[in-house]
Formats: C-alpha cells, structure tokens, sequence
C-alpha cells in the first residue's frame, strides 16, 4: 500500500515538474514576443501614437530635408505622415510619386524608386501643402489637418475647401471625394479619412 502511494506521490511530482516547465516555456516565449513587439515600436508623449523603427532610421534623412525646406520644426509631422502612408518600409516612402515635386520618376502610384528621393519630395511637398493652408505653426492642429487632407488629395482641396468651407471638416473631404468621383467616374478617391488617420501618429 505504502509502494503504491510512493509512486503516486512520484507521478504527481513528475507532473507538476512538467507542468512548470510547459509554463515557464509559455511565459518566456510571451516575454520574447512582447520584448519584440516593444523594440518595433516607440510611443510618444500622447497615448499609444506609435513610429515603427523603419520610420525612425529615415529621421537623419528627414532632418536634412526639413532644414532645406525650413520643416525642422514639423519633423515630427513627416514622419507621422511616412507612417501612415508606408510605415518606411517601400522605396516610395513617402508615397509622393504623383505630386508635382516628383521630376525624376514616373508619376504614378510607386513610380519613385529611390527612398532618399521620396523623402526629399515628400518634405516639399508637404511644406508647400502647409504654406498653402496657412498653417502657423506644429500646433495649429486646424490648418495641419487642411493640408494633410491637401498631401492626400492633392493641393486643389486645399484652395477648394478654403474658399467653399473656410477650412477643413470631415463632412467637406468627403464632400470633396465625392465629387471627384463623380468627375473622373471612380468609385474611390485617396481616403476620406487621411487628416485623422496621419494624426494617430503625430505628436508635439
């Protein structure tokens, strides 16, 4: 009776062994997984606004730009814009090929191929949208949304939604892409939702 208990006792032991194992394994493993996750990513100072390290190894080049440009102020203003728009991960990643400051590559989606380029372009021409909206400084929340909507859908919404609407509103972009659509007989038009969508990711 005594032999039999022993051996109980020795297989509960062996399982609960095992049974730690299993779950210092699984509790590794997740620390790996959120450890990675983290080193994907930075926050900000405001909530969960994040910039993926692709985005991060273009700042140097971003900086170089934005002091051409007179932009180091909305530094990080481009990057929240490269993120939304590629999170840095194509050759395009500013995803400026169709805008006029492109003279070098075709003009269409994905037309640039060189990253460097892209920067350069999309720093322009997010400045000229910026000048374009009057915006007065990195917090005027009001005329960087303006002309963030104008980088997505060109500069023409910009000057269209000042003269019919005083400003931006998301009621006037959709406005805007509907009558685009109609226009050029599309079922979509750049993203309605862009100004808010670049936003998740800028901070001051």
């Amino acid at each position: 009776m005594q032999s039999k208990d022993l051996k109980k006792r020795r297989r509960r032991k062996k399982t609960n062994h095992f049974t730690t194992i299993i779950g210092l394994i699984g509790i590794t493993a997740m620390i790996m997984i959120v450890g990675n996750v983290y080193r994907m990513f930075r926050g900000s100072e405001i909530g969960d606004r994040l910039i993926s390290t692709d985005v991060e190894r273009y700042e140097e080049t971003i900086r170089r730009y934005a002091e051409e440009f007179d932009m180091l102020d909305y530094v990080p203003l481009v990057e929240a814009v490269m993120m939304q728009e590629s999170a840095g991960t194509t050759t395009d990643p500013m995803q400026c090929s169709a805008c006029m400051f492109n003279e070098q590559y075709p003009t269409e989606p994905g037309g640039i191929k060189d990253p460097e380029y892209s920067v350069k372009v999309g720093v322009q021409y997010l400045q000229y949208c910026l000048e374009l909206a009057e915006c007065t400084d990195p917090a005027d929340i009001s005329r960087i949304e303006l002309a963030l909507q104008g980088y997505n859908y060109g500069a023409g919404y910009i000057t269209w939604a000042l003269e019919n609407h005083g400003g931006y509103s998301l009621e006037n972009a959709e406005e805007f892409a509907r009558m685009m659509m109609e226009l050029h007989g599309t079922s979509g038009y750049g993203d309605m939702l862009y100004a808010p969508h670049v936003l998740r990711y800028y901070h001051i």
